[in-house]
């Protein structure tokens, strides 16, 4: 386990470790050193434990090896409405055994584009990084099966969310969470209907954080459609590409 954690800062070193090595070891150390901590505890904690494992996005567990380094064991089951963003670096994996098919999306401002479909198997992983390329795990709804990956995220970065069949972003996940905060809070001025939301708006629409940015935005010129214009300068100063995209959008509706 130490030397693989040894390449794990450099992308296509961790690959050709990876390609080299019988990953079987790494899952089944992973796996029997979390049966162990689960062992060691009281029943009425494992609960507390499986948490620390399961993912928020996706159907799958996530063992941390140590040095920023994450397992993923992934349960594909179906075809997925929704692909997520990842960040730093991983590469995906097949013990002996196992193969399976994904599909790889380049990443262009906020669509997906240029899909490519890769088989993983023994020997034969694939490095993905996380700015640059979004996964598509059982693009042809294949039985249920596991898929294997080692990743190497960077800490504070957002999740972008796209729509499968589109391949547009349809929502974002701040890794910040006061941005988070705000954005809530933004939701449940509008679900009661609240007179300082406007206000609150008005002021979170200068936040340096583009997905709290836009929310406020739409709130605005829902409210102010005179000052659209206005707002829209002012989203565009920011230079922003995920910005200009969704202003884009806007405009080709006939709606900025």
């Amino acid at each position: 386990m130490e030397t693989l954690l040894h390449f794990a800062a450099s992308a296509q070193a961790l690959l050709e470790h990876v390609r080299a090595r019988d990953m079987q070891v790494v899952v089944e150390h992973a796996w029997q050193g979390f049966n162990q901590q689960k062992a060691a505890i009281a029943i009425e904690e494992r609960d507390r434990l499986l948490a620390t494992v399961t993912t928020a996005v996706g159907n799958r567990l996530s063992f941390d090896l140590g040095q920023g380094v994450t397992l993923d064991l992934a349960r594909a089951e179906g075809v997925a409405e929704h692909l997520y963003s990842t960040s730093g670096h991983c590469v995906w994996f097949a013990p002996p055994g196992f193969s399976y098919a994904l599909r790889v999306y380049r990443r262009d401002g906020s669509q997906l584009v240029d899909p490519e479909c890769v088989v993983i198997a023994q020997h034969a992983p694939l490095l993905v990084r996380g700015d640059d390329h979004v996964v598509c795990l059982n693009p042809w709804g294949a039985p249920a099966h596991l898929a294997f990956s080692l990743s190497v995220p960077v800490a504070g970065s957002d999740i972008v969310v796209y729509e499968r069949e589109r391949l547009t972003s349809i929502a974002w996940f701040p890794a910040d969470s006061q941005v988070s905060r705000f954005i809530v809070l933004l939701q449940a001025l509008q679900t009661i209907g609240a007179p300082a939301l406007v206000q609150v708006a008005d002021q979170l629409v200068y936040h340096p954080h583009p997905a709290l940015r836009w929310q406020a935005f739409q709130i605005l010129i829902k409210h102010m459609p005179q000052k659209r214009d206005e707002y829209c300068l002012l989203l565009r100063a920011a230079g922003d590409d995920w910005l200009e995209d969704r202003l884009s959008g806007y405009a080709v509706e006939g709606l900025a």
